[in-house]
């Protein structure tokens, strides 16, 4: 299967957990990640992580430079589109933004969305 098809497939599941999440249903869906050794955080850190890795692979690892630094674009639109998320959660009587969660999110962002790139650099479509 293409990446790019795997990574939509990838964010469509992340947006209906998030879905579930919004109606206080998530645990009922799936009960397991209570189960986790550091339960939400860890679904946290490896929903988004495997959303980044995805889609910086989807990029083929694409990059920006700003003066020195070299920002991965797909880590970064993950990042965005997750801080934008987690704080709408202030608006939900199911939810509660918590900043260890947007850190699991952010730790998960960075590890494995610069594994994906890693991988996009060594094996080029």
């Amino acid at each position: 299967m293409h990446i790019r098809l795997i990574t939509l497939a990838f964010a469509l599941f992340v947006v209906g957990v998030v879905l579930l999440a919004n109606q206080g249903m998530v645990y009922q869906v799936f009960p397991f990640v209570q189960e986790l050794p550091g339960k939400d955080k860890t679904g946290h850190f490896f929903l988004m992580g495997t959303l980044a890795f995805l889609t910086n692979l989807s990029m083929r690892g694409r990059c920006l430079r700003v003066s020195v630094i070299r920002i991965h674009v797909g880590s970064l639109l993950i990042m965005v589109l997750v801080t934008m998320e987690e704080f709408s959660q202030l608006f939900f009587k199911a939810r509660g933004f918590d900043p260890w969660d947007l850190l699991s999110d952010f730790l998960g962002i960075f590890i494995l969305g610069w594994m994906g790139v890693l991988l996009a650099k060594r094996y080029p479509a």
